[in-house]
């Protein structure tokens, strides 16, 4: 089963979604990163999706701003986790 998760993920997120045209990576990692905050994904998943972000080009600060400004929508507690993840990554 682990093989075929792996296989999806390679096939379908990195290969389909992610290399589609219309937004840029630095946004498609942000969305991400949201999408999975929103959805109270465990912190290991945010810590490594923020420095995925990072990676791609988006700030420390723009990251929080976007937190920030998603707060509203996916949940004061979820967002305040979220900003003390980043805090911690250097």
């Amino acid at each position: 089963m682990g093989d075929e998760v792996a296989r999806f993920l390679t096939e379908v997120c990195f290969g389909d979604f992610y290399t589609r045209s219309g937004l840029d990576i630095k946004t498609k990692e942000m969305l991400g990163l949201i999408i999975l905050i929103a959805n109270n994904a465990p912190e290991a998943t945010i810590k490594s999706h923020i420095k995925g972000s990072m990676k791609a080009g988006n700030s420390k600060e723009t990251i929080a701003s976007s937190i920030i400004q998603a707060m509203p929508y996916v949940g004061f507690p979820s967002a305040i986790n979220s900003l003390k993840i980043l805090k911690g990554i250097n």
